[in-house]
């Protein structure tokens, strides 16, 4: 992935002075920034994600105006979005939120209980409804773009892979990042006999779509054009995640080891089959009604 090479305390357009990195994935970085008037004086704070260049683009341009358009109380407020004049580099500006991911708090607290996962699921199937109105797709929810302020209001957050419903999934380019021993948002291959490309280069395969195993429709890994149903998918799968710590798929837990590709693919190619196959665990043993 080409990710623009960045240092705190650097100033990008004039506009934004970075602070410090809070986040990075294999799509991009989020850096804590200030937002600078004309003659440099401070402004407010934002969360700045800064996207891979090969993302940039006329397309991208455009939705990124439409993202700034939302309002939703379970959407984050965007700024502005668009490209960087000195280096190309798309760019989303944010609220800076104050809480934590429901990634971080699962990872605290192991599973939340099935009426809590249902008032969050509430709030941000609301918040899609808002995007999917607008005819724009999320492509990658999940507990860690779920965050939960310090207020207690649930957000939506990263739409660096989001596209209007109806377009095909743009083919990658690139690596992905790991961050921790949760497979994070990555190019990763659709066919039975490649690694999953957190562990290699995706190369110029035409295979490669973008997402979060686990999270991703069916639909979307058969290359098909993503509806708001594969958000619908999504938002099922983390509600799964949330209650019973796992994936609904019927398959192993997954790796620890991200280092080891042979283990990370062979997770990954039995998460797809079960994917395709709609193969799922015994969710009313595992505790949903």
């Amino acid at each position: 992935m080409g990710l623009a090479a960045h240092q705190p305390n650097d100033v990008l357009d004039g506009r934004y002075r970075l602070v410090g990195r809070v986040g990075q994935g294999g799509f991009g970085d989020v850096w804590r920034a200030v937002e600078l008037f004309p003659d440099g004086t401070p402004f407010r704070d934002v969360a700045l994600k800064l996207l891979a260049t090969e993302l940039a683009g006329a397309a991208w341009a455009e939705e990124a105006k439409l993202l700034a358009s939302f309002s939703h109380p379970s959407l984050v407020t965007i700024f502005a979005a668009g490209i960087l004049r000195q280096d190309t580099t798309p760019f989303v500006a944010m609220e800076f939120l104050e809480g934590e991911s429901l990634a971080q708090v699962q990872k605290r607290r192991r599973s939340l209980g099935w009426r809590a996962a249902l008032r969050i699921a509430r709030d941000v199937a609301a918040a899609l409804d808002v995007i999917h109105s607008r005819g724009i797709v999320h492509l990658d929810l999940k507990p860690a773009n779920l965050f939960l302020t310090t207020g207690g209001r649930i957000k939506v957050l990263d739409f660096g892979l989001s596209r209007r419903e109806g377009t095909r999934a743009r083919p990658v380019v690139g690596r992905s990042r790991i961050d921790d021993a949760s497979l994070a948002t990555a190019v990763f291959y659709d066919g039975t006999n490649e690694a999953f490309a957190q562990t290699q280069a995706a190369g110029t395969s035409k295979a490669a779509v973008a997402g979060t195993p686990g999270f991703v429709a069916p639909e979307v890994l058969e290359r098909r054009e993503p509806t708001s149903a594969a958000d619908a998918y999504a938002l099922g799968a983390t509600i799964v995640q949330l209650v019973t710590g796992r994936l609904p798929h019927l398959v192993p837990d997954e790796p620890t080891e991200l280092s080891n590709p042979e283990k990370v693919q062979s997770w990954w190619l039995d998460l797809r089959e079960a994917t395709l196959r709609g193969s799922l665990r015994d969710l009313e043993s595992a505790g949903l009604p």
